[in-house]
């Protein structure tokens, strides 16, 4: 009895357990081990959604089932694979990922037709596929609406429909190859370690396309069809992008960049038959920086194109090479701008590549626009620079800058404070813009402006220290000035409309003209009794004489005390005459005259008076050493209201010192000699100029006398004295050459001039009548007055 009843028990306990595991083995919960099957739609976190079951962990295989909705609610979710089921009519199968993560190994979105879809909904969270990616053709999306991130870490077969916004970021990051699935990415990044990441075709970036750790990026792999891809930001770190692989010729692949590209690393080549062609046209403003400046490591068989009123700045040096001779490998289309700065654009090896520049080209380089292997447009491997007829060549630089002569510019920009040289020739043709920075002549320079060409006036910060030249028949105003002593003169000249072709030029000085204090020198003193003595315009023309304008920008400087007297005074070879004025603008202080009466041939012109007589008639001005002094001696015929002489020395001809004043005589109508002796002289050449100064302030210049002492030094003697018919004439240690003596009488009018040949001479007087006169001896480097009397 005993015995029978503890068998009982034990059958009993052994049926109940082996009940229990059928029960548990073929629950519809665990028929699979490792498996999870959302079969409701709820949370991940939640036991119902998964039919009781635990959550699943990173061992588990999960399948959502038809029509089932699961939202991620935990930080991190993780499963081995994940299956999403193909929907039954009507229904969608969706996966939800808010700020949170989801680790899979293999994604599987089973194919489907709309509208039965199957939806993984990424806003800021991640999604992380280690292993691999399966998608049916058609039905299947990933979306990101924020700034979610999909990680694509394995291998991706048919490729679901991405649709992603601009903060949205997807990164195919398997250390091998990877197909990249066509779409409108926000952010793309290849960042595996190795291998090729293959465009499966045409994409846009909307942000940045990234990449780094030695991936390749091939752009187009396509023998048939080209491709083009839009990025907003390309930034290169290591690794490289082969923009075209393929057989295809001519242009494989474009890739327009709206932002910025920078490369730290890496390369950037075409490997096919073809080339590439990276274009800027994002019609804003866009930065390039490249770190590699050599060949190897540049853009290899690339066509640059800045187009759309897209600004281009680089900020390294832009190497281009590759392509064949004669082809056009850097276009900047019109209305459109690169901003070199101070970097070089190269051409990396033997072949003569078309460099195009129709829209503008800004440059800050101090070796100028192009010319040499240090310019902005390097000669190195000789581009072919073609600057179109909408061109702008801009220099902007911060140091004084070279400014190449070329003779195809079609706009020309000055943003330089620093000023710009040149030395040889230019021709603008069609404007001249001078914002900013003096032009200064070395050499041969000289700026032309051609038949269509035209120019601002310039400014006080910019103009042209030279003489320019205008071709053809438009009227042109000529935008010049002078840097003189340390004076900074802007002085604009302008012509009106020429009757027939010409070249015309214009140069202004900040200096006394000929003959300006002397009244004998005034054609008519009815009409023309005064000239300035202040400055001056030389002007030519091979052809017609047009109207010219005068303008004054510093009434105070050029001397102007009443605008209504005005006229443009014309020296005609001779005597100095009256061109009218019509027009007179402005006041005082900035204005312009126009002359009014015809031209018989271009010469000096400056401004003149009828209403303002000559302050001083000067008719002689000497400087010539004795020992270490150096003395002057000058006359004046009459004086109108003359307060004082300021006597100034320059070392240079440009820079005047003070070194002494001598009292007027106030009003006078017989000759008046002055003099002034400089005592220890220095024994370089001195330039001497007299400066008269009015009781009312105004006041004019001599013009310029140069002596140098030494030991042996100039000196002249006339006998006899008095003299009658003959006048003989001894001069030590004089260099004849372009020597001329003149007799002036005390009225200053010149009676004789001879050129002297020898040292000695004779002068034949006989036709001079007795009376009192001035023998006056000039050459380059000597002048001297003396006074004979004739019996």
């Amino acid at each position: 009895m005993k015995i029978s009843y503890i068998t009982t028990i034990n059958n009993k306990l052994f049926i109940s357990f082996f009940t229990f595991l059928l029960i548990f083995t073929f629950s519809p919960f665990n028929l699979i081990a490792g498996t999870r099957t959302a079969s409701v739609s709820g949370n991940w976190s939640s036991k119902v959604t998964w039919g009781g079951a635990n959550v699943p962990v990173s061992s588990d295989d999960v399948f959502i089932n038809t029509g089932v909705t699961v939202t991620i609610d935990i930080p991190t979710a993780q499963c081995a694979t994940l299956t999403m089921n193909r929907p039954s009519t009507g229904s969608t199968n969706t996966l939800n990922i808010n700020n949170n993560t989801l680790n899979t190994g293999t994604l599987t979105l089973s194919a489907t037709t709309s509208p039965r879809n199957n939806n993984i909904n990424i806003t800021t969270g991640t999604l992380n596929i280690t292993v691999g990616f399966n998608s049916g053709t058609t039905g299947c999306f990933i979306n990101i609406t924020d700034a979610g991130t999909l990680n694509f870490g394995g291998f991706v077969s048919t490729a679901p429909i991405l649709t992603l916004v601009p903060t949205s970021t997807v990164n195919y990051s398997r250390g091998g190859t990877q197909t990249i699935i066509i779409a409108t990415y926000g952010n793309l990044i290849c960042s595996g370690g190795s291998g090729n990441k293959t465009f499966a075709g045409s994409c846009d970036v909307v942000n940045t396309f990234t990449i780094n750790n030695g991936n390749k990026a091939i752009m187009n792999n396509n023998n048939l069809i080209s491709r083009t891809f839009t990025i907003n930001n390309l930034n290169i770190s290591a690794g490289s992008i082969d923009n075209s692989s393929s057989t295809l010729t001519g242009i494989a692949t474009n890739i327009d960049i709206t932002n910025s590209y920078i490369q730290t690393g890496g390369t950037v080549y075409t490997s096919g038959s073809g080339f590439a062609q990276m274009t800027f046209t994002g019609g804003g403003n866009t930065t390039y920086s490249n770190i590699y400046t050599s060949a190897v490591n540049n853009w290899k068989k690339e066509q640059i194109l800045v187009s759309n009123n897209t600004t281009l700045t680089l900020n390294s040096d832009l190497m281009l090479w590759g392509l064949s001779a004669g082809s056009t490998s850097l276009t900047i289309d019109a209305g459109s701008t690169l901003i070199a700065g101070s970097n070089l654009i190269k051409n990396g090896d033997a072949t003569v590549p078309v460099w195009t520049v129709n829209g503008t080209l800004k440059t800050a380089n101090i070796n100028g626009f192009s010319g040499t292997a240090s310019s902005t447009c390097s000669s190195t491997g000789n581009p072919n620079i073609i600057l179109g007829n909408a061109s702008n060549i801009e220099y902007n630089g911060t140091l004084n800058q070279v400014l190449t002569p070329r003779t195809d510019y079609a706009d020309l920009t000055l943003n330089n404070n620093a000023g710009l040289t040149l030395a040889n020739n230019l021709i603008i043709n069609r404007t001249g813009i001078f914002n900013d920075g003096i032009v200064s002549y070395t050499g041969t320079g000289l700026i032309n402006f051609g038949s269509n060409a035209s120019s601002n006036e310039g400014n006080s910060n910019s103009f042209i220290n030279g003489i320019v030249s205008k071709s053809g028949t438009s009227a042109f105003t000529f935008p010049i000035g002078e840097i003189s002593g340390g004076n900074i003169v802007w002085a604009p000249i302008s012509i009106e409309a020429s009757t027939a072709n010409s070249d015309i030029t214009a140069k202004y000085n900040f200096s006394a003209p000929i003959n300006n204090s002397n009244s004998l020198f005034m054609c008519d003193v009815n009409v023309l009794n005064y000239v300035s003595g202040v400055e001056h315009w030389d002007i030519t023309s091979t052809n017609s004489t047009p109207a010219i304008t005068l303008f004054w920008k510093n009434g105070s400087r050029s001397n102007i005390t009443s605008v209504s007297d005005l006229l443009v005074a014309n020296w005609n070879g001779t005597c100095w005459e009256s061109k009218g004025a019509t027009g007179q603008t402005g006041t005082t202080t900035s204005g312009s005259i126009t002359s009014n009466l015809p031209f018989a041939s271009f010469n000096i012109v400056t401004f003149g008076s009828s209403a303002n007589p000559l302050p001083i008639s000067l008719i002689s001005f000497s400087a010539h050493c004795q020992g270490n002094n150096i003395n002057l001696h000058w006359s004046t015929a009459s004086e109108t209201n003359n307060d004082f002489f300021t006597v100034e020395r320059s070392k240079d001809g440009k820079t005047f010192e003070v070194v002494n004043t001598v009292k007027g005589a106030g009003n006078s109508n017989t000759v008046i000699n002055y003099s002034y002796v400089n005592k220890n002289s220095v024994s370089s050449i001195n330039y001497y100029r007299l400066k008269q100064t009015d009781f009312d302030g105004k006041f004019s210049y001599s013009e310029i006398r140069s002596v140098k002492c030494s030991e042996n030094n100039t000196t002249v003697s006339y006998f006899p004295n008095p003299f009658s018919s003959e006048i003989n004439i001894n001069i030590k240690n004089f260099v004849s050459e372009n020597a001329v003596i003149e007799i002036i009488d005390i009225m200053g009018k010149v009676i004789l001039s001879q050129k002297i040949e020898n040292n000695e001479y004779k002068l034949n007087t006989s036709d001079i009548k007795p009376g009192v006169y001035f023998v006056k001896l000039t050459s380059e480097n000597f002048n001297d007055v003396s006074k004979l009397i004739k019996n």
